[in-house]
């Protein structure tokens, strides 16, 4: 296990930060406690499918760790701006995430499961100092799908909870944020929708926003569309506004090990002369059970 006070020294250079979002993982939910039968890979685990298949993983990935780079310069240097590490237990569920950013950040997600529940504990923390702490808890329904999501701070209070949708294969197609405080609804999107093709790839994510003056939570007329391979993983990125107007285009290329898991991803920005420039490269190494 990868625990917050593993990340001691700074482990990045001086590179301008990249912080990638972890959920959505990042959106996984979490309650604390200290039931340590819940962390027992032998219990029951209600959720319907597991981590590794979400994530697109084959074989019995125990972890990998992840570095992300901004071009090909930082690769040839390593010189990462990000490096996370996910951490799976033996039935493919997620055991932990942690990520290490430039500015020696550390953030763990511990994850903890009971027959109804995923419990998600969040921790901020930089050189062995915690400075924040949150809990998530997703709710699971009968059939182990989550359908409720919720967010409490340091002293157990809600911040915000979410209702959320699946498809008949247990795949988000809707997330509804619920702010209390009406000055804090705008920090979030207030809904997330996404749609999928026949394998459940997802192929398309619009994002709704709150509109203080109307306090109602309106589109915003941005859609990302992806294309996919057949292993599920995009190819392909448009980002386009008011339906016809291309906000930007994106291509990804991955190198792969022998049983199909990707170590190298390379995100390639095309401008409007269809010129190609590469903005991401992500680098992974596993260990298997």
């Amino acid at each position: 296990m990868t625990s917050h006070s593993q990340y001691k020294k700074p482990m990045i250079k001086g590179v301008a930060a990249l912080l990638l979002p972890l959920i959505l993982m990042l959106t996984f939910a979490a309650c604390s406690g200290d039931n340590k039968d819940k962390n027992d890979p032998k219990k029951e685990v209600s959720q319907k499918v597991t981590d590794l298949f979400i994530n697109g993983l084959h074989g019995k990935v125990k972890s990998f760790t992840e570095k992300v780079y901004s071009d090909a310069v930082g690769v040839m240097a390593d010189d990462p701006v990000y490096i996370s590490k996910n951490s799976y237990l033996p039935n493919g569920y997620l055991k932990e995430i942690a990520s290490l950013d430039m500015e020696n950040i550390v953030r763990t997600f511990i994850h903890r499961y009971a027959k109804d529940s995923i419990i998600i504990t969040n921790i901020l923390s930089r050189n062995d100092t915690i400075l924040d702490k949150k809990d998530f808890i997703y709710l699971l329904d009968k059939k182990g799908v989550r359908y409720k999501m919720l967010s409490l701070d340091n002293s157990g209070n809600l911040m915000y909870n979410a209702d959320i949708k699946n498809n008949e294969a247990g795949f988000p197609v809707e997330y509804k944020h619920n702010v209390p405080k009406e000055e804090e609804r705008n920090k979030l999107p207030c809904k997330d929708e996404k749609t999928y093709d026949e394998r459940n790839f997802m192929i398309s994510e619009q994002m709704y926003r709150y509109v203080p003056s109307t306090k109602t939570c309106e589109p915003t007329g941005t859609i990302r569309h992806f294309v996919n391979d057949e292993r599920g993983n995009c190819v392909e990125e448009k980002i386009i506004k008011n339906g016809n107007m291309l906000l930007a285009k994106y291509s990804y290329k991955y190198q792969y090990d022998a049983i199909g898991n990707w170590t190298e991803k390379t995100r390639f920005a095309h401008t409007s002369d269809s010129l190609e420039k590469v903005t991401m490269v992500l680098l992974r190494q596993y260990e298997m059970y």
